[in-house]
């Protein structure tokens, strides 16, 4: 296909996502960057070029791109949340707060975020902002977030605390006894 339409910046955007299936992520990067030079206002070469070099561990360069997304489509919350994760690879945490802030303002129920959140503040030892913050992702997503926050190491250093445990025995706890029940009956 790019042999019969090279100058078309969609059929570059699909191999990128073809070689970021393949885990070629170096050469979808090169995808998307000739999607880019051909068509440079479409948000989604910008969005998948920052996940793309979020992979190779380059997530200065994922920034500037999540930048770039949002720069083009500012209600992005992909490319806030995604600028965020790589805000936290780099331990810029308050700046990676601001940035779950946003997303959280344009979309407020989507609970990726608030868990986001609540790693970001567990990585700064803040128990009481990290486990309010679970609490809301949880709220949305139960078993998604039990089954995360059991294990997710950037819970590592506040999962001792007596208020995460609170929050585990409170909310997990629950859910805990209810399945514990449904099995007994069964």
């Amino acid at each position: 296909m790019i042999a019969i339409r090279p100058d078309d910046s969609n059929t570059w955007w699909l191999r990128g996502k073809a070689l970021v299936i393949q885990q070629d992520y170096q050469g979808a990067v090169d995808s998307y960057e000739r999607a880019i030079a051909i068509y440079s206002d479409f948000y989604g070469f910008w969005l998948d070029r920052g996940n793309a070099l979020y992979y190779l561990h380059r997530y200065e360069d994922a920034i500037a791109s999540y930048d770039k997304v949002i720069e083009l489509k500012s209600d992005n919350t992909d490319a806030w949340n995604y600028k965020g994760v790589a805000l936290m690879e780099l331990q810029r945490y308050e700046e990676a707060l601001v940035v779950y802030n946003k997303a959280i303002e344009i979309k407020s129920d989507y609970p990726d975020y608030w868990y986001n959140k609540a790693c970001c503040y567990a990585l700064q030892s803040n128990v009481v902002l990290a486990t309010q913050n679970l609490q809301q992702s949880i709220k949305c997503e139960p078993d998604r977030f039990w089954e995360l926050a059991k294990t997710d190491p950037d819970f590592d250093e506040i999962r001792e605390h007596p208020l995460f445990k609170s929050l585990v025995d409170n909310v997990f706890g629950e859910r805990f006894k209810t399945q514990n029940i449904s099995k007994e009956d069964s």
